[in-house]
C-alpha cells in the first residue's frame, strides 16, 4: 500500500537520487538487509530465552503470526514495535542496536 517510504519508491517519485548498494524495498529494509538480519536474530535469541515459540521468519515479519498460540498477539506487538524501530533509525541514520530497541521498548 506504499505506506512505508523506501528509497524505491521516492526514486520512482523522483524525490531522492538513487546511489545505494541494494535497492531499498520493504522487504530488503525489514528482512534482507543484513543490519535487519542481525537485529532481528539477536532479538530471536533473547526472545527464545524467554518463551521458546517465539518465530522469526519472512512472512510473521511482513504479515504478524496467527498460530493460534496464546503468545500471539504479544509476538505481534513485539514485530510491530520492532519494524518502527527499524524505520526510525533508517529515517534518523542510526545503527540498529538491540540494547535501545528494548528500552524503546520498556517506554
Amino acid at each position: 500500500m506504499q505506506i512505508v517510504r523506501t528509497n524505491d519508491f521516492l526514486l520512482k517519485c523522483k524525490l531522492v537520487d538513487f546511489c545505494n548498494v541494494h535497492v531499498e524495498t520493504v522487504q530488503h529494509l525489514f528482512w534482507d538487509c543484513m543490519y535487519a538480519q542481525n537485529f532481528w536474530q539477536k532479538l530471536v535469541d533473547v526472545l527464545k530465552s524467554k518463551d521458546n515459540a517465539f518465530e522469526c521468519y519472512y512472512k510473521g515479519i511482513l504479515l504478524g503470526v496467527s498460530s493460534g498460540r496464546p503468545n500471539d498477539k504479544l509476538q505481534n506487538f513485539v514485530i510491530i514495535c520492532a519494524k518502527y524501530f527499524i524505520y526510525l533509525c533508517k529515517i534518523k541514520d542510526n545503527g540498529l542496536i538491540l540494547e535501545h530497541f528494548k528500552h524503546s521498548l520498556y517506554q
